[in-house]
């Protein structure tokens, strides 16, 4: 790992120069070196076709002052979300991203040198299945115990450094996730989230944690991910709410979208709410999903009583224009709020012409992209059958 900084100036066809540039830098990534982190997980096999628990793992540290540079390196047989001190380290979604885990699984790397603190500090890392323990090709998983690996590379003002990494020191918990899987959905017991569960004091007496299981290390190649992180891009706002039934409510986002919802509601502790996505309406009116084939594309939210709670998913994502939302008797307008997730490619063409039909048609080519460019190029992003091809 070595930084450089660089500079650049041009002369035109009169050699008149155009001075220096501002001085940009870059890193390297890990070029050859022992992985210095261990693999943990939880220890337990998760059966084929089923939705687990996510994981959530801390690792404390001390420092004697703030580090000059500090940066996180991870990796993850699964899906995994980084914290420090309480915050999340990033919004890049699904790291580190979707391999041939047969050969290889990609490493992310973070700079945190804002987020190390002196004194305590706190590494959290909340582990999901993902493309690897789900059950993404009928009774067959690319394994059945999650993993995560980690190590922070912390460097003081005389240029000492210090690894911090997973271990077994490291510990794990049961956390607000109850069940999450790409085909399944997700559900969150907000009465069990803490805000403090990665902080250098967690504040949950609930949360029990145990020490994690060290695994050895899988006979597969370690690379830094090869295509650019997926993001929340853009956000729909529905154009229509009607009640269906009694206490089922319809929101229409009015565009088939790909990613989430974003959930606003004010409930009693312990009141369950339910979103179902679907691309069509039956003739019922009611939302379609024979297409979904098995794919039970559920988003479940337990309130916590707190007043106005907002929730997002993290370890799954629906391909959908309708949701139908149920366990409030009289839910706001803003309620839903679309979140469209894909990898953030940069866009790099544009079209318009004087005829709407084919300007539609573009538009309708470019949703297209951003549902089916999720991590790898997919063939549909809302049944059991979300594969890169």
């Amino acid at each position: 790992k070595t930084g450089y900084a660089w500079q650049v100036r041009v002369w035109d066809e009169r050699e008149r120069d155009s001075g220096w540039s501002a001085l940009a830098t870059f890193e390297t990534g890990l070029l050859g070196g022992a992985w210095p982190a261990t693999w943990v997980g939880d220890g337990a096999a998760v059966a084929r076709g089923t939705a687990p628990r996510a994981r959530y793992f801390r690792e404390e540290f001390t420092v004697a002052s703030a580090p000059v540079k500090a940066r996180l390196y991870l990796s993850a047989f699964g899906l995994v979300q980084p914290w420090i001190n309480g915050r999340r380290v990033t919004e890049d979604l699904f790291l580190p991203g979707w391999p041939d885990y047969r050969k290889r699984v990609f490493y992310v790397a973070y700079d945190v040198t804002p987020q190390v603190q002196p004194g305590r500090n706190a590494l959290g890392l909340v582990l999901g299945g993902g493309w690897y323990r789900s059950t993404l090709i009928r009774g067959t998983q690319a394994g059945s115990q999650p993993l995560v690996s980690a190590f922070l590379e912390l460097t003081d003002a005389a240029g000492k450094v210090t690894v911090v990494a997973t271990g077994q020191d490291t510990r794990w918990a049961e956390g607000p996730i109850t069940a999450q899987a790409i085909y399944y959905g997700e559900s969150f017991d907000a009465r069990r989230d803490d805000p403090r569960w990665s902080a250098p004091s967690p504040g949950n007496p609930a949360w029990t944690w145990r020490p994690a299981q060290v695994q050895g290390i899988p006979a597969v190649a370690l690379t830094a991910r090869l295509s650019p992180p997926v993001r929340r891009t853009e956000e729909v706002r529905p154009v229509s709410r009607r009640e269906v039934r009694p206490g089922v409510f319809l929101y229409d986002l009015g565009q088939n979208m790909v990613g989430w919802v974003r959930l606003k509601v004010s409930a009693p502790a312990g009141q369950e709410v339910r979103m179902r996505f679907a691309e069509m309406l039956g003739t019922d009116g009611m939302v379609y999903t024979a297409n979904l084939r098995t794919a039970r594309a559920t988003a479940d939210y337990v309130a916590a009583g707190r007043g106005v709670e907002t929730w997002e998913p993290q370890f799954t994502y629906f391909g959908f224009r309708y949701v139908e939302l149920s366990g409030i008797a009289a839910p706001a307008d803003d309620a839903i709020t679309g979140v469209v997730v894909h990898t953030d490619l940069p866009r790099i063409g544009f079209f318009e012409c004087s005829n709407p039909l084919l300007n539609k048609l573009y538009a309708n080519t470019l949703w297209s992209q951003k549902g089916n460019f999720l991590e790898v190029p997919t063939d549909c992003p809302q049944r059991d059958e979300r594969l890169g091809w």
